[in-house]
C-alpha cells in the first residue's frame, strides 16, 4: 500500500513499503464510512421510531515508522493541515482530507518514532485518481476525453444531448464551467429527471462556474460573485451507469460552450 499526503501549499509526503515513512499494520478508516444513524420522531406504533440515516466523515488511520533522518520533514508536510490525500490499495482514490493528529504522541526507538497519524475527511467518499472531462461546443464537434461517448450537437437551443457513464459505486459530483454568450442554461439529466435553469445572461466569452457536490454547491462568475439568485432547479448528480444529459444554450453564438469534469466515487479503497 502506498499514501501520499500533498498539502494545499505543495508539501508532499510518501508513506509506503520501501520508504523512509512505512505504514505499518492496524490501517483504519479506508472501506466504507461509518453510518449515522439518529431518531428523528416517534411513529404511529406504540415504541416505534422513525431514524434518519446519513454517512459520517471518515478518520483514516494509518500506523507509521518514521526513520529518524526525515522525522524533520514530515512535520514539515504535515504543517498545513489541509490538503489531498491519495491511497493506492485495491484501488486508487483520492480525497480532501485534513491533519487530525498523531505527531505528538509518536514514540522515540532506536533510528526511528512510531505512531499513528490520523487525517478527516469531511466527504466521506473515494474519488477516482483522475477525473473525467468533457466539452460541448456550439461551433465544432464537441471533444470527450478520456474516451468518446455518444453524442450529437443539435441545432436550435440545444447544445448537445450526451450520454455519461458514472463508473463508480455511488453518484457522482460534476463541477461545469459555462461560456457564453447564451442568456439562458439548462442542465438536464434526463436519466433522473433533475434539471438545473439559469436565466443569467452571458455576453461572447463570459465565464460561470458550478459546483454541485453538497457542502460546497454554488454557481459563481468569473469574479466569483454568487448567481445562485438567477438558477432554479437542483445541483443534480451523475447516477451510477448511464446518464442521457442535455445541455441548453439559448442565443448561443460560436463562443458558447458547456465544460464538466467529474470523478466516479466509491465507498472504500
Amino acid at each position: 500500500m502506498r499514501v501520499r499526503w500533498e498539502s494545499d501549499t505543495g508539501a508532499v509526503l510518501e508513506m509506503g513499503d520501501g520508504l523512509p515513512v512505512t505504514v505499518v499494520r492496524g490501517v483504519g478508516g479506508l472501506d466504507a464510512p461509518p453510518i449515522d444513524v439518529s431518531a428523528l420522531a416517534r411513529g404511529q406504533v406504540a415504541g416505534a421510531v422513525v431514524t434518519g440515516m446519513r454517512w459520517k466523515e471518515r478518520v483514516v488511520v494509518l500506523p507509521v515508522s518514521i526513520q529518524r533522518e526525515v522525522y524533520a520533514d514530515v512535520i514539515a508536510a504535515l504543517s498545513q493541515p489541509s490538503g489531498t490525500l491519495t491511497v493506492e490499495r485495491e484501488r486508487t482514490g483520492k480525497a480532501r482530507a485534513y491533519y487530525h493528529g498523531g505527531l505528538e504522541s509518536l514514540r522515540a526507538q532506536p533510528g526511528r518514532f512510531v505512531g499513528v497519524l490520523r487525517f478527516l475527511l469531511p466527504w466521506p467518499f473515494w474519488l477516482s485518481a483522475s477525473e473525467h472531462y468533457l466539452e460541448m461546443t456550439a461551433g465544432d464537434k464537441p471533444l470527450a476525453y478520456p474516451f468518446g461517448f455518444p453524442f450529437r450537437v443539435l441545432g436550435g437551443s440545444t447544445l448537445a444531448d450526451m450520454t455519461i457513464t458514472n463508473g463508480g459505486e455511488l453518484d457522482a459530483w460534476p463541477r461545469w464551467r459555462l461560456t457564453g454568450a447564451a442568456t439562458r442554461w439548462e442542465l438536464q439529466n434526463l436519466t433522473t429527471g433533475k434539471r438545473l435553469i439559469i436565466t443569467c445572461s452571458l455576453e461572447d466569452g463570459e465565464v460561470m462556474t458550478i459546483a454541485t457536490r453538497p457542502g460546497e454547491g454554488a454557481i459563481v462568475d468569473a469574479d466569483g460573485a454568487s448567481l445562485m439568485n438567477c438558477a432554479s432547479g437542483d445541483l443534480w448528480p451523475l447516477a451510477v451507469g448511464d446518464n442521457a444529459v442535455r445541455v441548453v444554450a439559448v442565443d448561443a453564438t460560436q463562443s458558447t460552450r458547456a465544460e464538466l469534469w467529474w470523478s466516479d466515487e466509491y465507498m472504500g479503497v
